[in-house]
């Protein structure tokens, strides 16, 4: 009898420790699972096979609690859709196929996922044919949480009436997302930069990385702004660039630097120099502004930035250096008495640039503003409306159709042929969107977790030796050294 009554207590206190564990994790996916709802459900709980997918496991009891609730105050038509909406759910669980929290470093509920995967509750409204609803959602509240989205969206709240639910069941429905793990290497020694990292770039022989910023040092190497890995060893440029270090660009063979700088021979700002292997040779003369991105299109040199002039002209925001005239420039062609004019202004826009990108045969241009060739008043030249993107062809512009609201955009990539735009990460604007054949849509891939900046960037990726490079305002979260090493996009 002792030895029964032995073993009844150990069975007794395993059952009880696994049940406070797992109230314990179901609080972690849910805040809302107070004691008096694990009391609700605490036999059914007891039958249940044991899970490591919590998620799961916490929807399959709130369906069954939901299910057992009295519901004869609701009319006809409301238990109806009750029921129907709890036969999605027990759906929705049994697939087990849930939200991916891709760039928090806390749990987060995520009401559509960059793969296009619902929430629970985000499943029952689609299922009810609530997309509008589930779009705006997605499109400008994807974080929040459902008490919050109550306050914000009627609908919500008229959805849940109709269907004979309370904000506060929908509330206990919806889960929050772990952050995915990210296996991230240190670059060298692990040393990191003593300063921001803005830019990278790997060589066109793919045998060198050049690392750019606002720093004095890396990984224990003395450097002005620049430095360079080959894999195994930094290597210096010479005596760097005094100053700020914005974007790097393989022009005619040869790398160039743009940002707001001087050389370390010189005493007043150059803004973009070229290495020619040996020293740091300046582009123009003047403190223009800052530089921020480069391209080449057609042969030539293209920058942008927060500029207002480059060599004394009154230049602003864009430019592209004219290889015929040895001078920069922002003309552009207008159709003047049958023949094609050349007028200053045309290659502007009313504020700053941030990035350019040469996609599809065309100059991509990505910023924030919202007019393109503000002071041409030449009756003949087409005005567009953009939306913080443009694309320029030559010398005119083509447009361009931006389904969405950009807030503004910071950095463009491609990849896989599609072209990435990266911008600020607020609820109404993913950090990642996608261009394709005039549709723009949102696709975010692992990107890191970006954070302590306002708003927080992630000023872009790259790929060398076969892994992506990810650089930015990384959080403490990965690493405070600005640049980390992941292994798969």
């Amino acid at each position: 009898m002792r030895l029964l009554l032995l073993s009844f207590s150990l069975l007794l206190t395993t059952t009880a420790t696994a049940q406070a564990e797992a109230e314990q994790q179901l609080r972690t996916v849910n805040p809302h699972w107070a004691a008096e709802k694990w009391a609700m459900v605490e036999p059914f709980f007891a039958y249940l096979e044991p899970t490591e997918d919590w998620i799961q496991r916490h929807l399959q009891l709130v369906e069954h609690d939901l299910r057992s609730r009295p519901v004869h105050a609701l009319t006809a038509a409301q238990k109806a859709k009750r029921t129907a909406a709890l036969d999605h759910l027990r759906t929705y669980w049994q697939r087990g196929r849930f939200p991916v929290n891709t760039y928090h470093a806390e749990r987060t509920p995520y009401f559509v996922d960059v793969s296009g995967t619902h929430c629970a509750v985000g499943y029952l409204l689609a299922q009810d044919g609530q997309t509008e609803l589930v779009a705006s959602i997605n499109q400008r509240d994807n974080y929040a949480y459902v008490e919050d989205l109550a306050n914000k969206y009627p609908a919500l709240v008229d959805w849940a009436v109709a269907n004979g639910f309370t904000v506060a069941e929908l509330a206990w429905i919806q889960p929050s997302y772990p952050p995915i793990p990210r296996e991230m290497d240190e670059v060298g020694n692990g040393g990191g930069a003593d300063g921001p990292i803005h830019v990278m770039k790997v060589s066109p022989d793919e045998s060198t990385l050049y690392l750019a910023g606002e720093f004095t040092q890396v990984d224990g190497v003395d450097a002005n702004s620049i430095i360079a890995w080959d894999g195994d060893n930094w290597h210096t440029l010479g005596e760097g660039l005094i100053g700020e270090v914005r974007a790097l660009h393989f022009h005619a063979g040869q790398l160039h630097a743009a940002g707001d700088f001087r050389l370390a021979t010189a005493t007043q700002n150059c803004n973009i120099a070229r290495w020619n292997g040996a020293e740091w040779i300046g582009l123009q003369t003047g403190d223009s502004g800052l530089i921020r991105t480069m391209a080449t299109y057609k042969n030539e040199l293209y920058v942008g930035g927060e500029f207002c002039t480059l060599d004394n002209l009154p230049i602003q925001f864009l430019a592209y250096y004219d290889e015929a005239l040895q001078r920069w420039s922002n003309d552009g062609y207008v159709l003047d008495a049958d023949t094609l004019a050349s007028i200053p202004g045309v290659f502007s826009v009313d504020s700053t640039v941030y990035s350019l990108i040469v996609y599809d045969s065309l100059l991509y241009v990505g910023g924030q503003f919202d007019e393109l060739a503000t002071n041409v008043t030449h009756p003949n030249h087409l005005q567009y409306e953009v939306n913080n993107l443009a694309r320029w062809y030559g010398r005119n512009w083509a447009p361009i159709n931006a389904n969405v609201d950009l807030f503004y955009i910071n950095h463009m990539t491609i990849k896989d042929e599609q072209l990435y735009l990266l911008g600020p990460y607020f609820l109404d604007f993913e950090v990642m969107q996608v261009y394709t054949t005039d549709t723009l849509f949102s696709k975010v891939r692992c990107c890191g977790i970006l954070q302590d900046e306002e708003p927080p960037l992630m000023y872009g990726y790259l790929e060398y030796f076969g892994n992506y490079y990810l650089y930015g305002n990384i959080g403490a979260a990965i690493r405070r050294h600005g640049f980390v090493n992941y292994p798969g996009w």
